[in-house]
């Protein structure tokens, strides 16, 4: 965790880190929001399956509350991809190709955010 949240400090008190180490935590962080995103696409609806649905009549099951819960970080952590995204380009760091690509991946992000929120899977709505 440290280096992801490293850089950003450092960038907010005006300090500059590497450039890669600055790379390597933005790649770092993008791949931690995609794991988390596939593990709440993946394991919310296996969860409800095999436990049954039907016992969602007593209630809000504890793995589905914990599920419910990775999008809600994997939102908060969009916030560094833009963070790093803005100073990819500002900065010109990183290639071209790297620059867009990382920021295809920061629109993508957003683009799930507001899938999730618009079928109600973001935060606890129920």
């Amino acid at each position: 965790m440290r280096g992801i949240v490293q850089p950003l400090i450092q960038w907010w008190r005006g300090k500059h880190t590497s450039d890669k180490q600055q790379y390597n935590s933005a790649w770092l962080l993008a791949g931690a929001i995609a794991t988390l995103n596939l593990v709440f696409l993946i394991g919310l609806p296996l969860s409800l399956w095999l436990i049954g649905v039907w016992k969602l009549i007593y209630g809000v099951l504890p793995v589905a509350i914990a599920f419910l819960c990775l999008p809600i970080l994997t939102a908060l952590a969009t916030l560094g991809l833009l963070a790093f995204t803005a100073l990819a380009w500002k900065n010109h760091d990183w290639s071209f190709g790297a620059r867009s690509h990382y920021s295809l991946i920061t629109l993508t992000t957003f683009i799930f955010i507001g899938v999730l929120a618009y079928w109600n899977l973001l935060g606890f709505q129920f």
